[in-house]
């Protein structure tokens, strides 16, 4: 495995002095595919969990041993690997894994790119990345991803990722209060200073002498990938956006709603689960179907097209369920409102459900926005 026996702390000019002094050679190969890790650039991440306020919370003890207990969160799901680095609010940051071999933090790019986690949750009303605590951890997931450039070489403008570029992952790293120039310049502006200092002989920080303090992490989230493009699961899925945004509602609601059909049919209007008790995008039960019946004329039971069939969920959202569409039209966020419409309209059961479907509300969140015409090829079609 490449996770290090004891997650190493160091000051900026110590993290700094470690990669510097790192062997451009003898890299090590994946333990499963047998392929020599060779880097040649840097992914930048945000943990999200814990946030700012979350890591302010903790006790010294906690925020000390945290590297190491991430290590253990990663180690126990099955990973041979987590991100290399994590920065973090404090004068120090962590080495976590072995720089010599590949990392697990971004599916799209772990087989050639450094990971660096930063500590914050860098979104509209939650972290501030200027404030004193996200500017610390941010500058210090800059001084690490400088150095990574200057020891090997990297171009900032063309070897610096970020993870919401991933998209079959569906994650906003490192937030969107974080763009992408802001970093890149910022990163290029720390590589001239690291180019002008003298060489530097700085070691980790000794040890925590603080007793061994568990952190709390929240549960892993994982999300099967999308199929490809051209399948029609992203046209239905273009139209049920499109057709949820006709009735005014906010897009994090669409995209809550949205998620919530990906996660009982994929988009198939004509599924029939739940041993045949189930009907289309919903997987509406006999009863719901006979009240959306009653109330509209639409029979979902006769599987009616996907338009139809979103105008009967938005007549329980108006009459069984406003309770529901009370909180999903709350949420400000896309995850927040996939977790809304999971536990109040759906109600699924599955371990993880709410969890699960706001990560899926999200990476459509992220999806439309970095493909700004998917939503004007799939128009919805007007009864």
């Amino acid at each position: 495995m490449a996770f290090l026996d004891k997650a190493q702390r160091y000051t900026k000019d110590g993290i700094v002095a470690f990669i510097l002094n790192t062997p451009k050679t003898g890299f090590k190969a994946n333990p499963h595919t047998g392929v020599t890790w060779c880097p040649v650039g840097v992914v930048i991440h945000n943990t999200g969990e814990p946030d700012l306020d979350q890591w302010a919370a903790y006790s010294q003890a906690q925020r000390e041993h945290w590297g190491d207990n991430l290590n253990n969160y990663y180690r126990g799901m099955g990973w041979h690997s987590g991100p290399h680095f994590a920065a973090t609010p404090e004068t120090w940051s962590y080495n976590l894994c072995d720089v010599q071999a590949d990392g697990i933090h971004d599916s799209c790019r772990n087989v050639d790119y450094f990971g660096v986690e930063t500590v914050g949750n860098f979104e509209v009303d939650e972290d501030d990345p200027n404030s004193a605590a996200g500017k610390q951890s941010l500058d210090n997931a800059i001084n690490i991803v400088a150095a990574l450039c200057v020891r090997f070489g990297f171009d900032p403008d063309k070897r610096i990722d970020f993870h919401r570029n991933c998209k079959r992952d569906g994650h906003a790293c490192p937030g969107s209060l974080v763009p992408d120039q802001l970093v890149i310049g910022s990163v290029k502006k720390r590589v001239a200073e690291i180019n002008k200092q003298p060489p530097l002989n700085v070691g980790p920080l000794h040890p925590s002498t603080l007793p061994h303090a568990d952190t709390p992490m929240a549960p892993m989230v994982v999300l099967e990938p999308w199929p490809p493009e051209t399948d029609p699961f992203f046209s239905n899925a273009g139209k049920s956006i499109n057709k949820w945004l006709s009735y005014g509602v906010s897009m994090p609601f669409a995209l809550a709603m949205t998620a919530q059909e990906e996660a009982e049919s994929s988009f198939d209007f004509k599924a029939h689960g739940d041993h045949r008790s189930a009907y289309g995008l919903f997987q509406f039960h006999p009863d719901r179907c006979a009240l959306i019946k009653s109330g509209t004329g639409i029979d979902i039971m006769k599987f009616p097209s996907i338009e139809q069939q979103i105008a009967g969920a938005w007549y329980e959202l108006h009459s069984t369920e406003r309770v529901a569409f009370d909180a999903i039209s709350a949420a400000k966020t896309a995850r927040d409102a996939g977790i809304a419409a999971c536990v109040k309209y759906e109600r699924a059961g599955a371990a993880m459900a709410a969890q699960k479907r706001g990560a899926m509300s999200e990476r459509w969140a992220v999806y439309v926005q970095k493909n700004p015409d998917f939503l004007k090829k799939h128009p919805f079609i007007t009864d």
